[in-house]
């Protein structure tokens, strides 16, 4: 399944929304999130509607999204390629600057490390192509 393709987008908020953990973990996270990926000078987004333990909405998200995320999360193509394939943790990532919260506080996300954590883990479970 080609990554961030509507089908992948519908794939992760089904992986998501069963993945128990992540539900445990993150209760009282309501929040808007934007993935985005940089690719040969283009930009891609995903945006996620997330309240409480489950992701109401996925979807492929325009520039006008970008405003009205409460995060960005942003890597390049080879960054998200290694963090699902499990070679990169993404705390690794953000520590060498190749994802980087564009847009948010990294105090407000603490709390809901391990959320986001569950939710990279839920994608790592979805057969992706990155060609």
């Amino acid at each position: 399944m080609k990554f961030f393709s509507n089908e992948w987008a519908q794939q992760l908020k089904n992986t998501i929304n069963a993945n128990q953990e992540y539900k445990n973990s993150s209760e009282g996270w309501k929040s808007s999130l934007i993935l985005s990926m940089k690719n040969n000078g283009e930009e891609q987004f995903l945006f996620l509607d997330l309240d409480n333990g489950e992701c109401k909405e996925i979807q492929i998200a325009a520039q006008d999204k970008l405003e009205t995320a409460d995060f960005i999360i942003n890597a390049g193509k080879e960054t998200w390629r290694r963090i699902l394939s499990g070679s990169l943790s993404p705390m690794q990532a953000l520590m060498m600057k190749s994802l980087k919260i564009d847009k948010g506080n990294m105090s407000d996300l603490l709390p809901y490390i391990n959320s986001l954590k569950e939710l990279l883990n839920s994608a790592m479970k979805i057969e992706t192509d990155f060609d």
